[in-house]
């Protein structure tokens, strides 16, 4: 049987709350001007075509992370995605597995997040802070989440702009608790994550308290970084 692959754990600070935002992700994306890599192909493709190899793999790893660090800790209200840049548009291939997902946990899928106006691809930010204007106020929330532990989905975060509002929207809604699980997180920030091995029993609520990210001093980044 192969053995549980590696998960990390990234939560930048909330602009608006005095409260991290959690992000737990497989694996990290590396651009294609960086040397992308086979799992950044990986979830490149599931995203654009719902390719059954890569949605079984991704699946699967989510699965283990979820039972790994998930069960038996918090227990989740319902499971969403973070929407695409366009109004009102959700990717089918997230959505599906979403569904999917939140259909083998057993917990409720509600898509509790509607973007209200198109926003520029942050791929196309050339900073944190453009990326941080590009997303602001463009989420909207559907229905009532006081109270409530929610799951939020995504396919990359890269600077964490849209997991930041997208917490910030729900936790200003009133919900409770609100974690995210993005396949890929960016490959920039890696020496601040912090690795999970497998063999850490650590649950998320745990984790949480625990860890406080970046691990390293920006000063230690940049050191590493010039080396």
């Amino acid at each position: 049987m192969k053995s549980m692959e590696y998960s990390y754990y990234r939560a930048p600070k909330s602009h608006k709350h005095p409260k991290v935002v959690p992000i737990f992700a497989l694996g990290h994306h590396k651009p294609m001007g960086e040397g992308e890599d086979e799992f950044t192909k990986t979830v490149i493709n599931f995203y654009k075509y719902g390719n059954r190899k890569e949605t079984e793999y991704l699946m699967q790893r989510t699965l283990e992370l979820f039972e790994k660090r998930f069960k038996g800790d918090l227990q989740y209200d319902l499971v969403c995605i973070i929407p695409t840049h366009a109004e009102k548009v959700l990717n089918p291939n997230m959505l599906k597995f979403a569904q999917e997902f939140a259909g083998k946990v057993g917990i409720k899928f509600d898509q509790v997040l509607e973007r209200t106006r198109t926003i520029k691809g942050q791929h196309e930010q050339e900073s944190i802070e453009a990326r941080k204007e590009n997303v602001k106020d463009s989420l909207a929330i559907k229905g009532d989440v006081r109270g409530k532990s929610i799951l939020v989905f995504d396919n990359y975060s890269i600077s964490g702009s849209n997991c930041i509002d997208a917490f910030d929207t729900l936790i200003s809604a009133g919900a409770a608790n609100v974690v995210f699980i993005c396949f890929g997180v960016g490959f920039k920030g890696k020496e601040g994550d912090f690795d999970l091995n497998p063999n850490m029993g650590k649950k998320v609520s745990e984790i949480i308290k625990m860890f406080h990210w970046p691990k390293l001093s920006k000063e230690k980044i940049a050191e590493f970084k010039a080396k």
